[in-house]
């Protein structure tokens, strides 16, 4: 089977490895990839010539917020009935109900509810994910399949040390939809015995922002982290915390990067959070609002021995590609 995967971008353009292992899972599978990386994938897929028998989507409703949203918005429009006229299939990946960013969203919606229509297939990363079609696409709802989020098992960068240094630890790039100011703002005054440490790369207007909230208990590191420093990290850390907005969110990476170091995640109470919840082989736990979070850290409950290698090893790489395909054909 021949594919084209959207966005396909430069390495070190577009820092996503989701794309990547996406890509090479197939390509383990015997599926060839037929496009190339470009700096800019919506116009490289629109030059692309007959050859595909696949068009897989990823974020293509973000268009409008980049830049020249107006005329890429257009073009991917274009895109999509090229497509429909040369019979190959287009398949939809629903990551999130909206773009995280504010701007565009009508246009957004537009491209959201195009690709509803002209898609074969919709995968979506959580089951609210299928609920959220049956509101908003109820006449689709039988193009949609529910496939976990895939992930790694990291477990062997794991060096248990047995002391924790830090009660909530929040990592990865920080953007103003994942609210880290905003918890920080809480936890500043109504949680001052919690020990907080922050771990990801962000704009200068964040940094100053987050860095206002330093102080003994809470820790700012606006740096990139390796996988391999990260897993020393969390076996020092009591919980993940992922203290996004639930307003767009579906499934995160984040989460699923999370437990494959073995850790164990406080999120908010949708999407991958919710399903994960009532997991028994991993740790998730759910909140509604920030005293939530104080009174999970509060409560003291020991979390049973959990089967982390069962669960990561379900959820690997190579066995999503084996439902996708299966679903594909």
């Amino acid at each position: 089977m021949k594919i084209c995967v959207y966005p396909l971008q430069r390495r070190g353009e577009y820092d996503n490895g989701y794309i990547e292992d996406f890509c090479n899972s197939l390509k383990d599978a015997g599926v060839t990839i037929v496009n190339k990386p470009s700096r800019n994938p919506l116009l490289s897929l629109f030059r692309q010539g007959r050859g595909a028998d696949c068009y897989v989507f990823h974020w293509i409703e973000n268009v409008p917020n980049y830049k020249h949203g107006l005329i890429q918005s257009f073009l991917a429009w274009l895109l999509i009935c090229k497509i429909k006229l040369g019979w190959a299939k287009i398949v939809w990946f629903l990551h999130n109900k909206s773009p995280h960013s504010g701007r565009h969203r009508r246009l957004s919606r537009a491209i959201m509810r195009m690709m509803a229509a002209a898609s074969d297939l919709i995968v979506t990363h959580s089951r609210e994910g299928v609920g959220f079609m049956a509101e908003r696409y109820p006449h689709r709802l039988h193009k949609v399949v529910f496939l976990d989020h895939p992930t790694k098992n990291r477990l062997c960068a794991i060096e248990d040390s047995g002391d924790l240094d830090c009660d909530l630890l929040i990592w990865g790039t920080v953007a103003p939809y994942k609210n880290v100011d905003k918890f920080l703002d809480y936890a500043s005054k109504e949680m001052p015995e919690c020990r907080v440490r922050v771990v990801g790369r962000c704009n200068d207007t964040l940094r100053e922002k987050l860095l206002e909230y330093e102080n003994e208990r809470i820790t700012i590191e606006p740096r990139s982290v390796s996988f391999e420093e990260l897993g020393d990290i969390v076996s020092r850390s009591r919980y993940v915390l992922v203290p996004y907005s639930s307003e767009t969110l579906l499934s995160s990476g984040t989460l699923m990067d999370s437990l494959s170091l073995g850790a164990k995640v406080i999120g908010p109470d949708t999407g991958s959070f919710a399903d994960y919840k009532s997991e028994r082989r991993v740790v998730v736990r759910t909140y509604s609002d920030y005293g939530d979070i104080k009174r999970i850290l509060d409560d003291g409950k020991a979390d049973t021995e959990c089967d982390y290698a069962d669960f990561l090893n379900e959820k690997s790489w190579p066995r999503f590609a084996e439902r996708f395909l299966n679903c594909l054909q």
